[in-house]
């Protein structure tokens, strides 16, 4: 699977089948990363209550749903957690603290 250099999320090839589900990863996850803005970015699990869409920076030694995805952006889709790249030199806007966090 070809993936976009800098946000890593899955682009279409040539003759490739199932078109519309690559394209609808690729639209979910700039959906999550274009303008990002996270709730939380301390959390080490999913805080409950999640709603459609929202977004957080999973912090270090992450557990439950959110183990091994350390550093990743997770966003809550269809009742369930993707996990993106954060790419370095991002900025997100943390909405609990008000500010804005630039990548490493």
């Amino acid at each position: 699977m070809s993936l976009l250099p800098r946000y890593k999320v899955p682009i279409m090839t040539e003759s490739q089948s199932g078109k519309y589900l690559t394209f609808n990863d690729y639209v979910l996850a700039f959906d999550a990363l274009v303008g990002a803005s996270v709730l939380d970015r301390d959390l080490t699990a999913p805080p409950g209550g999640e709603s459609e869409g929202d977004c957080y920076l999973v912090a270090a030694s992450a557990t439950g749903a959110w183990a091994g995805q350390d550093g990743k952006l997770a966003q809550y889709v269809n009742g369930s957690w993707r996990f993106y790249p954060t790419p370095s030199g991002f900025v997100y806007w943390v909405v609990d603290e008000a500010i804005e966090v630039r990548v490493p």
